[in-house]
């Protein structure tokens, strides 16, 4: 999760590093890559007999919806939190068939 997920958050942002101009947006980015597997906690303490790639975490309508009221506060927090998200979701997509 932290050594796959993250780093490709990070991957994602980086061709915009110029856009973004402070590196503390690349760091959001690779923690919104890790963000959607906090149902892990959820999912080992409580309801282990489904995925947890079943929860609301693993769909993109959220982050879009989030993605949508940062937009309004910050562009570049905003862009960074939806490629972290969204780079999550794909590699889940690809690699779990999510």
């Amino acid at each position: 999760m932290l050594f796959a997920h993250g780093p490709v958050g990070f991957l994602f942002a980086h061709p915009l590093r110029n856009f973004f101009k402070e590196k503390k947006y690349l760091f959001v980015a690779f923690f919104f890559g890790i963000f959607p597997d906090v149902d892990v906690i959820f999912y080992y303490f409580f309801k282990a007999e489904t995925s947890h790639r079943d929860y609301l975490t693993h769909s993109l309508l959220p982050y879009i919806l989030v993605a949508l009221i940062l937009f309004f506060l910050s562009r570049r927090f905003s862009l960074a939190f939806f490629l972290g998200a969204l780079s999550h979701l794909l590699v889940d997509i690809l690699a779990f068939g999510v």
